[in-house]
C-alpha cells in the first residue's frame, strides 16, 4: 500500500460499510480488514478478507529513522493482534469490517559499519569503512587494474561473486556490520595446440585452446594391429615422455603442434 493515501483508504472503508449496512453482508465471507498508515511508513497488504477466527499477517515498514508508535483497531471488537518486531498478526473476531491503523514516531537511528578492502591489482569504492543506517542497501564498485579481472568478492568471507552485476555489488537490506573484500587475477594469454595424426590411428583432441600455464593431455589411439611409432611436439620427439597412450604438456606458453 502506498503511504499517505489515508483519504483513499477511508473511502474504501465507507464503501465496505455501505455494502454491509445497505446490501447486507454474509458472515461466511469473513471480516474485511483495511490497513492504514501515516506518512512515515507503510503496512502491507493494504486490505484482506479474513475468516472469523483466522489470522492475517501484516508487514510494517517504517521509513528510515522511524519506529512503530501505535496500532489501533476500529472497531476494537473486530479482532485482536500481536506485534512482533515489524510483523503484526491479526486474528479476526466478529463483524464485517475492521480498519487497522499504524502510526510511527521518530526513533533512534540504528547504524552499521561496512568495512571494505581489496587485494593488489585493483580497488574497491567506497573503500575503508562506510557507516550506513539499518535497512539501507549500499553499493560497492570493484575496479581491476589494467591486465587484471575480478577473481572473487566476499562478504564476511563468503563469496558473493554470483550476486554481482558487472563490477558492482549491492548489499541487501543491512541489519548488521559486514566486511567486503575483493581479489584480482591476471588476464592470462590463451594458446592453441593442434593435434595431428598419420595413417592407422588418431589423436584426441585435434585442437584445443588453453590458458597460459595449463598442462593439457593428448591421447593416441592406434588402429588394430598398429602401435605408436613416434610423437613429436614442434618437430621434436617426446616419445620418451609418453605414458601409455597419453602425453601431457608442460605449462604452455605458446601455440604448438603435436603429431603422432
Amino acid at each position: 500500500m502506498v503511504k499517505g493515501k489515508r483519504h483513499l483508504l477511508r473511502f474504501t472503508c465507507f464503501v465496505f460499510i455501505f455494502a454491509v449496512l445497505v446490501l447486507g453482508a454474509n458472515p461466511a465471507f469473513g471480516l474485511t480488514v483495511v490497513a492504514e498508515s501515516d506518512d512515515n511508513g507503510i503496512m502491507e497488504p493494504g486490505s484482506a478478507n479474513v475468516a472469523q477466527g483466522a489470522e492475517q499477517v501484516f508487514t510494517i515498514t517504517p521509513d528510515p529513522g522511524y519506529i512503530v508508535d501505535e496500532i489501533t483497531l476500529t472497531p476494537d471488537t473486530a479482532g485482536s493482534g500481536e506485534l512482533v518486531g515489524n510483523t503484526y498478526t491479526f486474528t479476526a473476531g466478529d463483524g464485517f469490517i475492521c480498519q487497522i491503523t499504524v502510526t510511527f514516531k521518530e526513533g533512534t537511528l540504528v547504524e552499521h559499519t561496512i568495512t571494505a578492502s581489496a587485494g593488489s591489482n585493483g580497488g574497491i569504492s567506497p573503500s575503508d569503512s562506510l557507516t550506513v543506517t539499518a535497512g539501507e542497501t549500499p553499493q560497492f564498485t570493484i575496479t581491476p587494474d589494467s591486465g587484471y579481472v575480478i577473481d572473487d568478492v566476499t562478504v564476511d568471507d563468503a563469496s558473493v561473486l554470483e550476486d554481482m552485476t558487472g563490477n558492482t555489488y549491492t548489499f541487501p537490506s543491512v541489519t548488521a556490520d559486514h566486511t567486503i573484500h575483493a581479489t584480482f587475477k591476471e588476464i592470462l594469454a590463451t594458446y592453441t595446440i593442434t593435434g595431428e595424426s598419420g595413417a592407422n590411428g588418431n589423436i584426441s583432441p585435434t585442437e584445443i585452446t588453453v590458458d597460459e600455464g595449463d598442462t593439457p593431455t593428448f591421447t593416441f589411439t592406434p588402429d588394430s594391429g598398429y602401435v605408436i611409432d613416434d610423437v613429436t611436439v614442434e618437430g621434436t620427439s617426446v616419445i620418451a615422455d609418453v605414458t601409455g597412450n597419453t602425453y601431457t604438456f608442460p605449462p604452455v606458453s605458446a601455440d604448438q603442434t603435436i603429431s603422432v
